[in-house]
């Protein structure tokens, strides 16, 4: 398991942590996505009672022939939320909604799914395993214009949301430190000095309202820096700064990026918590020419994870958003 599996479950998390079931659902993720049947054995219980999507009984040796063989490939697997609930110190049972992409018997399927898995330690000091479930496609609404929604910048079709970038990025610089010439450089070009080197912008929209924005910068082979993270202050409390960091995230690891580094300060403990929460760690800072305000470096590695709805083990927190860094 990478730390961007666990990252992406923390960041689907909804009201109370329990960090061994978040633990347990990152790792039958990532099982999933590389087929590594040794590490689903192990996940989940010898006599499984899971329903799959058709309403049928499905077995563990079912479900390890599947992925063993190939006939189920899970390709994409996008945690949007997570619920989890503790009947007791050795019951748990996790609710999962989760957008996928699997191919079975060689034909791609996508969708919404949820999941409901029981899990156990049934002889206490056991490890957690599945040991009951089910699986079921979610019925897609009817889109709402409003609900919020991440977009990436592509300059020629919105040459309007190159304002509201600057505009967001000053807001939450000028709320703590100054704007530096370094920072006027990149708001004179967003789209030369981000997007054209191969880095990309992100904007959290409502309805068609950005009300948070961050970047990917290149910054060498496999390498990006997270930059200009921030949403608005009207809009804070709402989970957003969650949903942009785990996306940019997301963005890195599909070009197969080994890390994404940040500079922030210390003085943001908030900002500290969530990028820890998403996996980042501290490391040696050295001054970044151009940024008075950073005093900290930290960096994510991204182990990629190959990959891939529904059998067995399938098939088909704490959010604060004020973040800032350099």
């Amino acid at each position: 398991m990478s730390d961007s599996d666990d990252a992406a479950m923390r960041a689907a998390l909804v009201g109370a942590a329990d960090p061994g079931i978040v633990a347990a659902e990152a790792r039958i993720r990532a099982a999933q996505l590389a087929a590594n049947v040794a590490a689903l054995d192990e996940l989940i219980a010898d006599e499984l009672l899971f329903t799959g999507p058709d309403g049928q009984l499905g077995t563990k040796a079912a479900d390890l022939a599947a992925h063993r063989s190939g006939a189920v490939r899970f390709r994409a697997h996008e945690p949007e939320e997570l619920r989890v609930r503790a009947v007791g110190p050795n019951v748990a049972v996790a609710a999962l909604r989760v957008r996928l992409a699997v191919e079975v018997g060689g034909q791609l399927i996508r969708g919404t799914y949820r999941y409901t898995r029981v899990w156990a330690r049934e002889a206490g000091g056991e490890p957690w395993r599945v040991v009951a479930g089910h699986v079921s496609a979610v019925a897609e609404m009817p889109h709402d214009p409003t609900a919020p929604r991440i977009l990436e910048w592509r300059p020629a079709d919105r040459p309007d949301l190159r304002a509201a970038f600057e505009r967001l990025s000053r807001e939450w610089i000028e709320g703590y430190f100054a704007v530096e010439p370094r920072d006027e450089a990149v708001f004179r070009d967003p789209a030369g000095t981000i997007v054209a080197p191969g880095g990309a912008i992100f904007f959290l929209l409502e309805g068609d309202t950005p009300l948070g924005t961050c970047a990917m910068i290149p910054e060498g082979a496999g390498v990006y820096q997270l930059g200009k993270l921030g949403v608005t202050a009207a809009a804070r409390g709402r989970g957003y700064g969650d949903r942009l960091l785990a996306h940019a995230i997301g963005w890195a690891s599909a070009r197969g990026a080994r890390r994404v580094t940040l500079l922030t300060n210390t003085t943001l403990t908030a900002a500290g918590a969530l990028y820890r929460k998403h996996g980042f760690r501290s490391e040696p800072f050295t001054a970044a020419p151009g940024y008075e305000r950073t005093n900290a470096r930290m960096a994510l590695d991204l182990h990629s994870v190959r990959g891939e709805p529904p059998h067995a083990s399938g098939g088909p927190a704490d959010r604060n958003p004020d973040l800032h860094d350099a």
